[in-house]
């Protein structure tokens, strides 16, 4: 895929502080549902990390402790195949309960810049695969960038 390594504005250090921070600061991060999904993230980590939290989030209404997570990442590994990378899973679910959340107000105050270009980059991937197999026809290229630009308009007040 043309746009698999590239972080644009959002490193994937930066990317793993966000996850770090919902976690640790539920009540700041509560408004995203809606607003991250899984695949803004750029590794496979950060995918079923994020999966696993906004899951969560629906079924339960609140944001997981990270023992929970824990136990929903494992389950999550399972369920993907991943087995034999389990601990890796939980060794990038260790490292980002111990990263410094300190600057959460500021990951807050550009959370929903992340989601808002990860959405436009994953629209224009979806419009380069309609391409590649011929499906442009049945894409409505328009109101998926429109949709894209949304991401995040109805979000809390940053």
């Amino acid at each position: 895929m043309l746009f698999r390594s590239e972080q644009y504005n959002f490193s994937t250090r930066f990317q793993e502080s966000i996850l770090a921070c919902i976690v640790q600061h539920p009540e700041k991060f509560a408004f995203l549902e809606g607003v991250l999904k899984p695949a803004y993230f750029s590794t496979t980590h950060g995918f079923l990390v994020c999966k696993v939290l906004l899951d969560y989030q629906r079924k339960h209404g609140k944001i997981p402790s990270w023992p929970t997570v824990h136990e929903l990442l494992a389950d999550e590994v399972a369920q993907v195949g991943q087995e034999e990378n389990k601990d890796e899973y939980i060794r990038f679910a260790d490292q980002l309960e111990g990263r410094d959340t300190g600057d959460a107000d500021y990951i807050l105050s550009k959370v929903v810049t992340f989601a808002r270009e990860r959405a436009i980059l994953c629209t224009i991937k979806e419009v380069l695969d309609a391409v590649e197999t011929g499906k442009m026809g049945t894409l409505n290229v328009v109101s998926r960038f429109e949709a894209a630009l949304r991401v995040g308009e109805n979000a809390e007040d940053l």
